[in-house]
């Protein structure tokens, strides 16, 4: 792998293509009505996620934690570009859940 950049390391930062939506984790569902994720990842010049990269920097509870990085692991992304060139990015994200027929909460607490 070559050089990691971070948002201001480049000219064109990563895009979302097609962001695979996580699944709420069931041993969850008698719990709560929502949670999240803070994960930390790199992005290819290919545009997808670079496999082991992929870091829970927190979450509500960690079976959030494992939902959200294999969502992102199965996402799509227009990679960075820096000097016109397709490079690796860091990239920090929150995933947030809702569980399927939950009324919405906001801000979700977990």
């Amino acid at each position: 792998m070559g050089p990691v950049f971070v948002e201001s390391e480049v000219d064109r930062p990563v895009e979302p293509v097609r962001f695979e939506r996580p699944i709420f984790p069931a041993e969850l569902k008698s719990v709560t009505d929502c949670g999240w994720a803070n994960l930390e990842y790199i992005v290819g010049p290919n545009g997808r996620v670079e496999r082991g990269s992929v870091g829970v920097l927190r979450a509500s509870h960690p079976e959030f934690g494992l939902a959200a990085g294999q969502a992102i692991l199965r996402s799509l992304f227009k990679p960075a570009r820096r000097r016109g060139d397709p490079v690796h990015q860091r990239v920090v994200q929150r995933v947030v859940f809702q569980r399927p027929g939950a009324k919405a909460k906001y801000p979700c607490t977990g």
